[in-house]
């Protein structure tokens, strides 16, 4: 979609809007919902048993045009709406959509080390590829010849096929962030680490320092909320 013969898109320059720039397992459906609710939106708080915080497009992250939250991801042309405040992306025509709106500031999550990719790549088995493997054909490309029959949540029930998926998932992190930390439309950026509790700084005083908006004891919740449930189930070892 060409962002400059779109018509019916209004922008609006009074207020900053926000993008989230991350791989997949990289943290960035949490940080988008944190940023939407330090700038007064609401957005879901559930996380599901893998520690996610959005539901791959099957419910309020597919939303109504009046919601504010748009989680493109991979999907820009298909996902991507004009009047949202916050934005998740894998990928996409960001910097001609920065250049568009004029007041999008985009925060990058940051990978610091090997260690970093590999916890990604795990997420990303865990949280993403059970949805990948639903999409047609997926499943008979990838299953290796020890894959059992494919059932739902396969990679959070086999460790062959998580294994598999993660090797996939840690090649695409690596691979993802060759690319990004070429990228010159970065305003600000988040490490991995501390969006998930891991190091020795504060998420919420590092957002409320990007935003410019206070720490709420709702938004200190979400934070210990997720890092806690993730802590558990990716950091225990």
């Amino acid at each position: 979609m060409s962002l400059v013969k779109n018509k019916n898109i209004k922008w609006n320059i009074s207020l900053y809007r926000y993008l989230i720039y991350f791989p997949p397992g990289g943290g960035g459906n949490f940080l988008s919902s944190l940023t939407a609710k330090f700038l007064g939106y609401d957005v879901p708080t559930k996380f599901s048993a893998t520690g996610n915080s959005h539901d791959h497009g099957q419910g309020e992250w597919k939303n109504p045009l009046e919601k504010k939250v748009c989680m493109f991801g991979d999907y820009f042309e298909i996902d991507y709406r004009p009047n949202c405040m916050v934005y998740g992306a894998h990928q996409g025509p960001l910097l001609e959509l920065k250049e568009e709106y004029g007041n999008l500031k985009i925060i990058m999550i940051t990978a610091q080390d090997n260690e970093d990719y590999w916890h990604i790549a795990r997420m990303m088995a865990k949280k993403a590829w059970p949805t990948f493997l639903t999409y047609p054909g997926e499943y008979e490309k990838l299953k290796g010849a020890d894959w059992p029959e494919y059932e739902d949540n396969l990679p959070n029930k086999s460790k062959i096929v998580h294994d598999d998926v993660a090797e996939i998932s840690y090649g695409y992190t690596l691979d993802w962030y060759k690319k990004a930390n070429t990228e010159n439309f970065i305003d600000y950026k988040i490490k991995f680490k501390t969006i998930f509790g891991l190091d020795d700084l504060d998420l919420a005083a590092e957002m409320s320092n990007i935003l410019d908006k206070p720490v709420t004891p709702e938004i200190t919740n979400f934070i210990n909320d997720y890092q806690t449930l993730n802590k558990e189930i990716y950091f225990a070892n």
